[in-house]
């Protein structure tokens, strides 16, 4: 059985903008079901997107606080 997300669950798992998400739908780069005014996002299909700034952003700063902690 598949599991349908929302957007913005979406968006925090992939680590991009909600926006990001919606343009890539549009375009028929991440598959969506409609209902009504929201979409439904197969989890596996956001398997192998490339994660966004924010979620990079993240992994540097917990790597420097980690460098910090050691050099300590």
């Amino acid at each position: 059985m598949t599991e349908l997300i929302t957007i913005q669950e979406a968006a925090k798992y992939v680590g991009v903008a909600r926006v990001t998400i919606y343009k890539w739908v549009h375009c028929g780069k991440l598959p969506a079901v409609n209902f009504g005014r929201f979409y439904g996002i197969n989890k596996f299909d956001l398997i192998g997107l490339t994660p966004g700034k924010r979620g990079r952003k993240r992994k540097v700063l917990q790597r420097q606080d980690e460098l910090q902690v050691a050099n300590v």
